[in-house]
């Protein structure tokens, strides 16, 4: 490619600098404006509370291998059984520590006549309780069906409380937070399945901290002041881990500019920048630590006159939530919550991209000026008969000389240069796309239009693998020029080095 060795001062760099990073904060706005304001956690995906869920029997937190949460595979246990005497009376022993047995009032049973007369005796069988069995067998003659009422039995009912207040009730204490934690773990994993197997955009996981709940004007805030997406993975021994994803923590009052709190984009804009400098100190962030309390304190104090801010000593010593109002409460705990994929990734990518660019003080590589360069200011030679400028059918190009599309010029009319020009593209192209690299051969910004469905994206794709391809051996590591690539034979082949 060519490149410009036009010199410039300090104030042209500063000024394609700006102009730079104002088309980077538009393309940040842009995809702000497309992606819709999450108003509540609950948004169908799940959330997972810190104060249903930190207590949780094989939950570990802040683990040392920097794992923020780690959830074991727990199983479930069945109740312990009754004695023989009280099982007796009891009709399917539920598998639920949430449901408590109970005793049935009478059960039908069929005894020898003998039997029958023993209940008799000991006043634990009623006369009118006594039925024949009907049957040709001889055998069944000497039997009879009897209904024992439970409340003749008072050693059954005092067993039976006997064993609800000790080992069922030892057992369900036990079982009830495991039953959570497995809960826990299958919702958990659901979304880990959803995430790790959806065919298009998955859903992605996000630790909140500083949670923020209000009604106000119809609408309901439930949503946390900082955010910091996840990874999560599945380990060999089945738990479930949880890690920070490798993009900066971010704190939204999006909520809050949606229903046009006043201030809130400015005050957006100024915690944003506190955040930054925190982290511009090296300081790790995590949701156990309190170090961002005063930013969420400071939300709390500027975005409502009656707003409460619950700190994590507060919440340490026993101060509980408050359900939500139509006063706002931040408080300084956590929830991890699903929510479709959101461009917080590329909007972080822009805006770095802007910080490199408005801090930098060499000159701006040319690729990148000629999409920031002012239209010249020159008036045409001629207006011609009709007063048209030129200039506003160039748009600000040095060259606006058209040129017919490759297609359609005859063969002859082809350089030897064109005629012989290899294009490295792995997808299909067709002569207009191949002009495209040509120009970016000699040019350096090439600007292509069109509307959907006329092969943009195809053809970067095609472009990328034919610079890749062209690179040279001493940044490949390859030997050779890179022109042995350039054989008749490769055009359209699809090689990618």
């Amino acid at each position: 490619m060519s490149s410009s060795s036009t010199e410039f001062d300090a104030d042209s760099i500063k000024q394609i600098s700006k102009n730079l990073s104002g088309l980077l904060g538009f393309a940040q706005e842009v995809l702000t404006a497309r992606s819709k304001v999450q108003m509540e956690m609950s948004s169908g995906l799940g959330v997972f509370r810190e104060q249903d869920i930190s207590e949780l029997p094989g939950t570990h937190l802040d683990a040392e291998d920097g794992a923020w949460l780690r959830l074991e595979r727990l199983r479930a246990t069945r109740p312990p059984e009754p004695e023989e005497y009280v099982k007796a009376f009891v009709s399917g022993l539920p598998d639920d520590p949430d449901k408590r047995p109970e005793l049935l009032p009478a059960i039908s049973l069929e005894v020898t006549i003998d039997e029958a007369s023993e209940l008799m005796d000991a006043e634990l069988l009623r006369s009118n309780s006594i039925r024949e069995v009907s049957g040709d067998d001889k055998t069944l003659v000497e039997r009879v069906k009897v209904t024992l009422h439970v409340e003749d039995f008072l050693a059954v009912r005092q067993g039976f409380e006997n064993y609800i207040a000790g080992p069922w009730e030892r057992w369900s204490d036990a079982e009830k937070p495991v039953r959570r934690a497995i809960k826990l773990y299958n919702a958990l994993f659901t979304l880990y399945s959803a995430i790790h197997s959806a065919d298009s955009t998955p859903p992605e996981l996000v630790w909140g901290i500083g949670i923020a709940r209000w009604k106000v004007n119809g609408s309901v805030v439930d949503m946390p002041i900082l955010e910091q997406p996840l990874d999560v993975e599945v380990e060999d021994g089945g738990q479930i881990v949880f890690r920070p994803r490798a993009i900066k923590p971010k704190l939204s009052l999006k909520p809050f500019i949606e229903i046009e709190v006043e201030g809130s984009p400015k005050l957006q804009r100024a915690l944003q920048g506190s955040l930054a400098k925190f982290l511009e100190d090296e300081v790790e962030f995590s949701p156990f630590d309190t170090a961002w309390e005063p930013l969420l304190s400071t939300a709390a104090a500027q975005l409502t006159a009656s707003a409460e801010f619950i700190s994590r000593e507060k919440l340490n010593n026993g101060v509980k939530i408050p359900s939500i109002s139509d006063q706002l409460v931040i408080t300084s705990n956590w929830a991890i919550f699903g929510r479709p994929r959101s461009s917080e990734a590329r909007e972080q990518d822009l805006d770095s991209l802007r910080q490199k660019i408005e801090e930098a003080t060499e000159e701006v590589p040319a690729a990148l000026r000629g999409f920031a360069s002012t239209p010249p200011k020159e008036k045409a030679e001629s207006f011609e008969d009709f007063e048209l400028d030129s200039n506003v059918l160039r748009g600000g190009a040095t060259n606006s000389s058209w040129e017919a599309p490759v297609s359609s010029l005859a063969g002859d009319e082809l350089s030897q240069k064109e005629r012989r020009g290899v294009h490295f593209f792995p997808l299909p192209f067709n002569q207009e796309q191949g002009r495209i690299i040509d120009l970016l051969e000699k040019e350096d910004v090439v600007s292509v239009t069109g509307p959907p469905g006329t092969g943009k994206t195809h053809s970067i794709a095609n472009i990328i693998s034919h610079m890749m391809v062209r690179i040279p051996a001493n940044v490949t590591g390859h030997s050779g020029d890179r022109d042995r690539f350039a054989h008749p034979s490769l055009a359209g082949s699809g090689f990618v080095s």
